[in-house]
């Protein structure tokens, strides 16, 4: 899930700080590491990688997934993050026709590594749902097992406070209701203010 790096169309938290032009630098490189590392992982298992673009028209969109390395590229369309999450899950699903697994990943962690990608793969061969939990209170990957898939899940995506501190709370409380067992992968620091990237550049 990618927003394009467009001056003063993302990282509008950074905007404020360090202007459009440096904020939409920050993004273009944090999207950079998260494509390459998807990439690495996908040399070892059987991936295929969805790019799910905001900020850009189907041509350009698709343009610039085929010279990211993406095997897919779509548009994430209107509504809120998990309006968007779920119509690109649903459109995996339908279009693949065998996906047992999806992963959601944004690209707003540096820290992201190829063992996370395959811990979190790993992990749904016998769970049904994994977080990545962030330190801001939301979480920087969503993992879906089959069962969550067909049909796809409504629960994880609507009512949710998105941006806000209680999005991974909400979410594992829900699924532990409904008799999900989540399984949280390390608690990382994503990127989305200032005082963020002081903490990369440690």
């Amino acid at each position: 899930m990618v927003r394009w790096p467009a001056p003063g169309r993302c990282k509008l938290r950074l905007v404020r700080d360090l202007g459009p032009i440096t904020a939409a630098k920050i993004q273009r490189k944090l999207i950079s590491h998260t494509l390459s590392v998807a990439i690495k992982a996908r040399q070892h298992a059987n991936l295929v990688i969805h790019l799910a673009v905001s900020g850009l028209g189907p041509v350009a969109a698709a343009r610039w997934g085929a010279s990211s390395g993406a095997d897919h590229t779509w548009l994430q369309g209107h509504g809120n993050l998990g309006m968007c999450m779920r119509r690109m899950l649903l459109r995996v699903c339908r279009e693949t026709r065998r996906s047992h697994k999806v992963i959601l990943i944004g690209s707003d962690l540096p820290s992201l590594t190829v063992a996370d990608l395959e811990e979190a793969i790993k992990t749904l061969d016998h769970r049904r749902i994994v977080l990545g939990s962030a330190v801001d209170g939301g979480y920087w990957l969503l993992g879906l097992g089959k069962e969550l898939l067909r049909p796809v899940a409504v629960w994880p995506f609507t009512d949710i406070s998105w941006g806000t501190d209680t999005v991974l709370n909400t979410t594992a409380r829900r699924a532990y209701q409904l008799g999900f067992d989540p399984v949280l992968l390390s608690r990382r620091q994503d990127i989305d203010q200032v005082v963020d990237l002081t903490l990369w550049q440690r």
